[in-house]
Order: C-alpha cells, then sequence, then structure tokens
C-alpha cells in the first residue's frame, strides 16, 4: 500500500518527465460525473490550449493535489471548481 503522499510525489515526478498517467477517483467533489472509486482519468501534462473551461485538471493546491474542472481562465489564472461543489473555488496558476 502506498500512501498519498507518496503516490502523488510519484505522479508528480511522471507527469514532469513527460508521462501519462490513469489515476482512479478519490472524492466526492465532481460527482456526480466523476463517482468515488469507481471512475479513472488520464492524465497528461497539458499544453497551454487545452486549459479551456470545461477541462479537467489537476493542481497542487494548499500542500495537496485536487482534481477539478476549468471554469474561467483569464490570463494566467484559471477559476477552477468541483462538480459537486458549489460555494468554493480555487484561484490558481
Amino acid at each position: 500500500m502506498v500512501s498519498n503522499i507518496e503516490m502523488l510525489g510519484m505522479l508528480d515526478e511522471l507527469l514532469g518527465d513527460g508521462k501519462d498517467v490513469r489515476l482512479r477517483i478519490k472524492g466526492r467533489s465532481m460527482m456526480p460525473f466523476l463517482r468515488d472509486g469507481l471512475e479513472q482519468v488520464d492524465l497528461s501534462t497539458p499544453n497551454d490550449t487545452k486549459l479551456i473551461p470545461g477541462a479537467l485538471v489537476l493542481f497542487r493546491y494548499q500542500g495537496g493535489f485536487i482534481l477539478h474542472r476549468v471554469i474561467r481562465r483569464k490570463e494566467n489564472k484559471l477559476l477552477i471548481m468541483g462538480d459537486n461543489i458549489y460555494q468554493s473555488r480555487e484561484v490558481v496558476t
């Protein structure tokens, strides 16, 4: 068994090396479209043109990693939100 911290470190390294990764969803913030433990997503290092509204992104936030959806883009900042979370939004670069 690998801890989340170790797994996310490996994930960061693989994506940093330009490799694609398949990740099983954990958590409820993307329900009903992505269900905890049942769905998988394929991750790759995006080019700038793929960071558009509706795209799923895995990003670092407050010491962890979050998989949410791009809502809006303005210059180099993205407004991100989970499909099942209406009060909370993240702004990331």
